[in-house]
């Protein structure tokens, strides 16, 4: 494993030197150009550096607008089912799942995809993959944990596979986690996928202020870089404009792929501490800077600055970091109400009440669910954001953990056995 790796100092410095005269310069400078540009990049195995544009003043609003939503109105109460129209959800297609791994290594080495999973999205989210997605060309990725080999049953490593648009397995690549076996559930904070461009296939592990990260080039199978990075973005790195992106409680940090290096900071305003709040949507960074500060920010990558703000009645709940992307809408839970807002410009599309309970939810292309226990019945709204209306309510199965949505399909999971409702 390499440690972290940073920014480098520029490949040469200028001395002045009193005996070189103007001439001899000009000289030096015309060879030394082009030479420069020939050998940026021409070595075998070079990964040229993507262009980071600094933003211009046209890019970004001298005041983004802010809001006040210290006291959000009006507010659907989730907590009075009866107040909603309701509905009896019936359930189908009662499907148990395995360990992801033990779907995908039946003879202890990866494989094609499954015969009979048909049903990819139902699959994945019934083996609890730590991350999938579907790629452009067809192809689809997977990270999910595997057994590490003589260890404990508790200690696992993280597998990265590729599938083509067919099924057939074209690579898989597995990230050595023993290192952290003494302390392993205690330093541990998550997995992630993210895939860089249409080139990179990138997978890691968050550990207590420190992320192990592999990036994978996406034809080939071969790993680009795979080490340490003295950083543990909250929300795990994602990819964005050919870089990975991160942020933590300093700021957001745009990270090199192919070697993890530092290519750009922007610190938040104000700092945030502990209790700082973070999520994002793959294209925007969502920041609340802590107890301190009940308010939330929203950055956008493409210019890396603050597009808005808005005063919330509380700090927002740190461990409660759900995006509805399609949606264009970043859940916030603070206190007892469960606010979403517009993900592009922050106005308050919707507020909801949902009591001491921690909910849970999906989206279709127009349709926020929210899972939801109220005095031990479990429920599931579904809810219009446009309108601000309630469509309907319905008693979810009992041992509901999960919800999803793929493919018009409503899916509820308890541990590994997966349900489709129907209003």
């Amino acid at each position: 494993m390499n440690d972290e790796s940073h920014t480098p100092s520029p490949r040469g410095e200028v001395a002045e030197r009193s005996e070189v005269d103007g001439g001899n310069l000009q000289t030096l400078a015309t060879i030394a150009i082009p030479l420069l540009l020939l050998t940026a990049c021409d070595l075998p195995g070079c990964e040229p550096e993507p262009d980071d544009p600094e933003p211009t003043a046209a890019e970004q609003p001298d005041e983004p607008p802010h809001h006040n939503h210290s006291d959000p109105s009006p507010i659907l109460d989730l907590t009075t089912p009866g107040d909603h129209p309701e509905t009896t959800l019936s359930t189908r297609s009662v499907d148990q799942f395995t360990a992801c791994y033990e779907l995908f290594e039946p003879d202890g080495e990866p494989t094609d995809w499954p015969d009979g999973a048909d049903d990819i999205d139902r699959t994945l989210f019934g083996c609890n993959a730590e991350g999938f997605e579907h790629l452009d060309d067809g192809g689809l990725t997977v990270a999910y944990e595997v057994p590490a080999p003589d260890a404990d049953n508790d200690i696992t490593d993280l597998r990265v596979v590729l599938f083509d648009d067919e099924g057939a397995l074209q690579w898989h690549r597995r990230m050595d986690r023993t290192w952290k076996r003494d302390r392993f559930a205690a330093r541990y904070r998550g997995s992630f996928l993210a895939p860089v461009g249409d080139h990179l296939v990138c997978t890691g592990t968050r550990w207590h202020q420190q992320t192990q990260l592999m990036c994978v080039r996406r034809d080939s199978g071969s790993v680009a870089w795979d080490g340490r990075v003295n950083m543990e973005p909250k929300t795990g790195f994602f990819g964005y404009d050919s870089s990975l992106f991160g942020a933590d409680e300093d700021g957001i940090s745009r990270r090199y792929p192919y070697s993890g290096a530092e290519m750009r900071h922007r610190s938040f305003a104000p700092s945030g501490g502990a209790t700082s709040y973070l999520a994002n949507d793959g294209r925007r960074i969502f920041y609340g800077p802590g107890e301190d500060h009940p308010a939330v920010q929203g950055w956008d990558l493409e210019v890396l600055d603050k597009i808005w703000s808005a005063d919330l009645p509380d700090a927002p709940d740190r461990t409660f970091d759900e995006v509805a992307a399609g949606l264009g809408l970043v859940l916030l839970l603070v206190d007892e109400t469960l606010l979403a807002l517009d993900t592009d410009t922050g106005e308050l599309r919707v507020g909801m009440h949902v009591g001491d309970a921690t909910p849970i939810t999906t989206y279709s292309d127009d349709t926020l669910f929210v899972f939801l226990r109220v005095d031990d019945q479990p429920l599931i709204y579904a809810i219009d954001p446009d309108e601000g209306i309630v469509q309907w309510v319905g008693e979810a199965p009992a041992a509901t953990r999960a919800l999803h949505h793929a493919d018009g399909e409503l899916l509820t999971r308890s541990v590994r056995t997966v349900r489709t409702v129907v209003p």
